[in-house]
């Protein structure tokens, strides 16, 4: 049975999904190394707890299986606390094909509404084809880039 709740970004189970999550950026990255590698912890990860953000852990019989996490997003102009920002949607290839992106997907957009957002955004890279699929399947429409992220392809945004 699968499970989706709240959990420390630093714990243990947070730390080795978001270890791997980076991992598999990087072999899947296909382009130039970027001017300034990921770091070990990226300063976004930071921003995944609450009062403004939250960070999810999905379980599968109990083992830490997928993740996600919901941030603040700061706008320049009044709509700031309105907007969210989806951050490492990550499921182990072992876990893959049985619903789990979408079941974290769902739970962070609930997070998000419980945050008060009224729109969730993300970006993603150009080789993670399945989770554009998986966002646009879902909803997410493609918007002009709103981040300098070396990584990203596509830039995307839902109304919740």
């Amino acid at each position: 049975m699968a499970t989706v709740r709240p959990e420390p970004v630093d714990s243990p189970d947070a730390r080795l999904l978001l270890t791997e999550y980076q991992a598999e950026v990087r072999r899947r990255w296909s382009g130039p190394p970027p001017a300034e590698p990921l770091p070990a912890e990226a300063p976004a990860d930071l921003e995944l707890a609450p009062p403004d953000g939250v960070f999810l852990l999905a379980r599968l019989d109990g083992r830490p299986v997928g993740c996600a996490g919901v941030r603040r997003f700061t706008l320049a102009a009044a709509t700031a606390t309105a907007t969210g920002e989806l951050k490492r949607l990550y499921v182990r290839p072992s876990a893959r094909g049985h619903g789990l992106g979408r079941l974290l997907l769902a739970a962070a957009e609930d997070a998000a509404r419980a945050l008060g957002h009224a729109r969730l955004r993300l970006d993603t890279m150009a080789e993670l084809a399945e989770a554009r699929a998986l966002y646009t399947a879902t909803g997410y429409a493609d918007i002009p880039p709103y981040n300098t992220n070396p990584y990203a392809a596509h830039w995307l945004e839902k109304a919740l």
